[in-house]
């Protein structure tokens, strides 16, 4: 497995992609311009990997201000622990508090918790 790190936004949130076999995980999409988002999808192009999963590890405004994008980009919504449910619906309200522009993601509607597990390529996390 590789991992590609990625700080971006005023926060210098982390954002991973991590890749294996061809197929690719991203990890907080924590993009907030159009040129971060650009970076992310220059090495995605460059591997030219299949993206299989968007995970969220929370859903505080720093870690999904790419999420839009990348859900509109793979046509599939991020994934994240139910407890993150609160926070997107209120992702306008944390980005004021902040300072900051969001375009929110989707609900997700796949929640993950204790003992899931997610695959790409031969790894399973």
């Amino acid at each position: 497995m590789q991992v590609e790190p990625f700080a971006f936004n005023p926060f210098m949130t982390n954002c991973y992609l991590c890749h294996d076999q061809g197929e690719a995980v991203l990890i907080d999409a924590s993009c907030d311009t159009d040129a971060e988002c650009a970076e992310v999808m220059r090495v995605i192009d460059e591997q030219d990997l299949k993206m299989r999963h968007l995970l969220l590890t929370h859903a505080h405004v720093d870690h999904i201000l790419g999420c839009q994008f990348f859900e509109d980009q793979f046509g599939q919504r991020f994934k994240a622990h139910e407890a993150a449910v609160p926070f997107i619906e209120r992702a306008d309200e944390q980005a004021t508090a902040f300072g900051v522009e969001v375009d929110p993601p989707s609900v997700p509607t796949t929640h993950l918790g204790a003992g899931d597990t997610i695959s790409f390529g031969d790894v399973t996390l």
